[in-house]
């Protein structure tokens, strides 16, 4: 359908002219960030400073991902789909075992207050950040 064609229907239709003029839009694959960390967690949140934010900092370190490159944000299961959507990334690492999501390169492990809780639980989340490495290649 050509531009011209395109506009004569939406006139039609009675959309108005703002809704199908031309914009400068962003590249959203440019914009994108490495990974997208959602959590559920409030009391021990790592999208503040404190032990949580620490050993992530830490643990994302370790598979070579710098902060600069990652986007902290909390979320429900009602609220999930739109915090994924509003912020693109290349990888979704969810840090809570009760949120689900079927978008590919997403990936779940433990909060990191429930591993300082729990030390026993480092091993299954590096194998899940060993996963994140090679999706992030």
């Amino acid at each position: 359908m050509t531009p011209e064609l395109r506009q004569d229907y939406l006139k039609t239709l009675g959309i108005p002219e703002f809704l199908y003029g031309t914009s400068e839009c962003v590249n959203a694959t440019t914009d994108r960030v490495g990974c997208l960390v959602i959590e559920t967690e409030q009391e021990h949140s790592f999208c503040r400073s404190g032990q949580s934010y620490d050993l992530l900092e830490k643990m994302l370190g370790a598979i070579g991902l710098p902060m600069s490159d990652v986007v902290c944000v909390r979320a429900t299961n009602t609220t999930l789909s739109s915090v994924i959507e509003v912020n693109p990334s290349k990888v979704i690492l969810i840090m809570d075992k009760a949120l689900k999501s079927t978008i590919d390169h997403t990936f779940t492990t433990f909060h990191p207050h429930e591993i300082i809780s729990n030390p026993a639980l480092k091993r299954e989340a590096w194998e899940v950040l060993k996963e994140v490495k090679k999706c992030l290649k």
